[in-house]
């Protein structure tokens, strides 16, 4: 889990919108954003906790119904993720019609207010409550246990799917040590906040921009444990297919798996129809320390994961994360040279802005 942005419901909170400003200007527009964003989040340190409070006294299936009356709500009020999800739908999934990919997308946001409701409920479960919430594991004990039985580590990479904090706490609730690489807010009261809220469900946060996080999830590997990592948003180091077109992928798990010896094992939660949850752990993905050529296995790794998100995300399109403007980079003329052969970038982009 990248960051806080990455639960839906504080998404919308915490992205500052421009701006608009007709005296000079004094500091940059990043600045500015940082600015109104840290603004947001101090208001939500005040929030939260009576939010967690109100959210303690409602029964579960309440607090679930309210959490995608939001996202209802946001797919109405926040023009830009519900462009981005709209654009996002038609461009992944050109046969549905445009009345099917509306419900799609309208759907996906009902999904991410239920579930940052049930991230925030969980903060209060015990790990007997959380194991409870899970009602089908698949693919743990052929793909994740023999590997750590062995002592060997496991870059566990998901995509912004289903129930991301819940796959945590599930892994901590079995006895697995798990460090989740995150980008922390910028307010501290609010990073606090976000902190304590993650690490209530037994497992350890290190910021990515830490200067010491390589060197400890280095250490954390080679000892036999678990770092969990989400590269599926917009990043340049890597263009690899996802859904008929290139896309930005981070290639840092490929990496830490080839300088660790680690395994890279794609592992996913998702929610029932009945708002249980089901686990859902794929092959490992095994690096070559032998490779000839480094950059070609690093791509050769994320390709591959890439290619269960892909077949999993199918499985229930309506809890990927949508919202996120995904394919933006791969579009920019910048980043043509970086795409795979085989694709036609004018092609494709022009697919991508006509919306269709």
């Amino acid at each position: 889990m990248e960051n806080c942005e990455n639960f839906a419901g504080l998404r919308v909170l915490t992205k500052a919108p421009p701006i608009a400003d007709d005296t000079l200007e004094t500091e940059s527009p990043m600045a500015r954003r940082r600015s109104s964003s840290g603004t947001l989040q101090r208001a939500l340190v005040r929030i939260v906790p009576g939010g967690l409070r109100t959210l303690a006294r409602l029964s579960r299936p309440r607090a679930l119904a309210l959490g995608r009356s939001v996202g209802r709500l946001g797919f109405r009020l926040a023009s830009k993720a519900r462009t981005s999800a709209l654009r996002n739908v038609a461009f992944a999934f050109p046969e549905l019609d445009p009345a099917a990919r509306r419900a799609l997308a309208i759907r996906c946001f009902e999904h991410w207010g239920a579930v940052t409701f049930d991230f925030l409920r969980c903060s209060r479960l015990d790990p007997a409550a959380v194991l409870e919430l899970v009602t089908r594991i698949d693919g743990v004990k052929e793909h994740a246990d023999p590997i750590l039985a062995s002592g060997r580590g496991i870059v566990a990479v998901g995509a912004h799917l289903g129930a991301i904090d819940l796959f945590g706490r599930f892994a901590a609730a079995r006895g697995v040590k798990l460090t989740v690489v995150t980008r922390d807010p910028d307010d501290p009261e609010f990073r606090a906040l976000v902190k304590d809220l993650r690490e209530s469900g037994g497992y350890q946060t290190i910021d990515r921009q830490g200067g010491a996080a390589l060197r400890k999830l280095v250490v954390a590997l080679k000892q036999g444990e678990v770092v969990g990592i989400l590269p599926d948003q917009n990043a340049d180091d890597l263009f690899v297919p996802f859904f008929a077109a290139p896309a930005g992928v981070a290639d840092g798990a490929a990496q830490l798996a080839l300088r660790t010896g680690a395994a890279v094992v794609p592992a996913f939660c998702l929610r029932n129809d009945d708002d249980t949850y089901h686990i859902v752990v794929r092959p490992p993905i095994l690096p070559d320390p032998e490779a000839p050529d480094k950059d070609a296995e690093i791509r050769r790794i994320t390709e591959a994961f890439t290619r269960e998100f892909e077949a999993v995300i199918r499985t229930a399109p309506e809890q990927y994360l949508w919202l996120h403007n995904r394919w933006k980079g791969a579009f920019e003329e910048r980043n043509r040279s970086k795409w795979p052969s085989g694709h036609d970038f004018d092609v494709l982009k022009a697919r991508w802005e006509s919306g269709a």
